[in-house]
């Protein structure tokens, strides 16, 4: 198989195949989610397999109208597996079931409703080859789909293996939208002493952030002057990030029904197995009050589990921002005098209507704390307008955090992976700042091949 260069017949499933479910979503917002892949730049490591999925180019994901065309194209590098057989996977997502991609024929060919029943597109030997198009396609119905693309190095047909590299790019189509990359970029933390300034750094999606071109711009507040202060620079990757302290506050108000809150459950879950030896987790659940259900732990801790699976409070109003203050005052008291990555993670289908705490007040101490807020929205699709999407969006950019909307609970898990990844995996970039004093918004530009992303956040040293 060199390079997929075989690759015939492209179709992508037909109307009448993907069934009429998937022609009736309306009004979808974008989902902005992609599994961060494990990569090493250290040459003294071992180089995993990194496997590459994107629509038109990004790596993220991307909103489109139907009239708009998109390209689905894969990369592969290979690393120290490369002549190695393993399955290759790769499938597409729909409100209709899954479809994957045959090799042999060239066609997606329907699998079924979950993602556990696709097939393999290929078995055979890993090889390095750049982006090259499966397939483009003009006339997307209205919906949401996900692109998934995998390798996993035991070659039986069945994705359990415990060596699996994957990636995964999320797509929404939607009246009206232009083609538009959102970044996955974010700061995670900003610390200075003396006018030197380091900033540390994550991505929600495949970026190699100790290759792409890397620029740095402070901008005072008060007066407007802006400063270049990083050019053409790559990211250091941080081998032993500091151990994070992650506060989960999880709405468990009446709007939840039970397969939302089920695979809500499942998918934190999930993300727990994801977490790294010292990283340590509190639960607060949250409806008409809110309940510690487990202070900081271990992540593996049974009460942990526990506070998910069997939560003090359910059905309800929404306390949403009182939950996330009390998740920081407690992140910042059980931190010991190592440094800790605290990090607050947020998920919900509504907004706030009981708290005594305004949106305001929560940016200011999650920004005092320099703790980061990461929000999950599950959207209604009957009626999107429930998710205060403005407000959350606001909460996350202005905290350093990131908002991820679905319209599927389906998704919860594979959202929930790449926010577990972005948080273990942190680059850094060190420079000196002009400005002694003053409150300052320090501006991103991360370059990835053609891929432009961009990411703010206030700071004062």
């Amino acid at each position: 198989m060199s390079q997929f260069n075989m690759i015939r017949n492209r179709h992508f499933p037909s109307r009448k195949t993907m069934s009429k479910r998937v022609w009736l979503y309306q009004k979808l917002t974008v989902v902005s989610c992609a599994l961060l892949l494990s990569m090493s730049v250290d040459s003294a490591l071992a180089k995993k397999p990194n496997p590459n999925v994107g629509a038109n180019s990004a790596d993220f994901s991307i909103t489109s109208n139907p009239d708009k065309t998109i390209s689905i194209g894969i990369s592969m590098e290979a690393g120290d597996q490369s002549d190695v057989n393993a399955d290759w996977w790769l499938a597409i997502g729909t409100s209709a079931g899954w479809f994957y991609y045959d090799y042999d024929t060239g066609k997606w060919l329907y699998s079924g409703m979950e993602q556990t029943t696709i097939q393999p597109s290929y078995q055979g030997a890993l090889v390095d080859f750049d982006t090259i198009e499966i397939d483009s396609v003009t006339g997307l119905p209205i919906g949401q789909y996900i692109l998934y693309f995998a390798v996993d190095m035991e070659m039986d047909g069945d994705r359990a293996g415990d060596e699996i590299y994957e990636d995964t790019v999320f797509v929404n189509v939607s009246e009206g939208s232009n083609i538009a990359v959102v970044g996955g970029v974010t700061i995670l933390d900003v610390s200075a002493e003396s006018g030197d300034v380091k900033l540390t750094l994550s991505a929600l999606d495949s970026i190699n952030l100790g290759k792409a071109t890397i620029q740095v711009f402070e901008r005072l507040e008060d007066t407007g002057e802006e400063r270049l202060l990083v050019d053409n620079q790559h990211a250091k990757k941080i081998n032993q990030t500091p151990p994070i302290k992650l506060a989960m506050v999880l709405d468990r108000s009446g709007s939840f029904n039970n397969n939302e809150e089920n695979l809500m459950e499942e998918g934190v879950l999930q993300m727990l197995d994801l977490l790294r030896n010292g990283d340590q987790v509190e639960v607060i659940n949250v409806a008409t009050d809110f309940y510690i259900d487990t202070s900081f732990r271990d992540f593996n801790a049974a009460p942990v589990r526990g506070a998910i699976v069997e939560p003090s409070i359910t059905r309800g109003w929404t306390r949403i921002y009182d939950g996330i203050i009390q998740g920081i005052e407690d992140a910042v008291s059980h931190s010991t005098n190592v440094r800790n990555q605290n990090a607050i993670l947020v998920i919900t289908d509504g907004e706030d209507n009981r708290s005594d705490n305004s949106l305001d007040n929560v940016i200011a101490v999650s920004k005092t704390n320099n703790t980061p807020v990461f929000i999950v929205g599950l959207a209604d699709e009957s009626d999107p307008s429930d998710l205060d999407v403005a407000g959350l969006t606001r909460l996350a950019q202005e905290t350093g955090g990131r908002f991820v909307e679905t319209i599927s609970p389906d998704f919860f898990a594979t959202i929930l992976g790449a926010l577990a990844r972005s948080l273990t995996t942190q680059y850094s970039v060190s420079y000196s700042s002009p400005f002694a004093s003053g409150e300052r918004t320090i501006l991103l530009k991360v370059q990835d091949g053609d891929t432009i992303h961009t990411y703010e956040r206030v700071f004062t040293p």
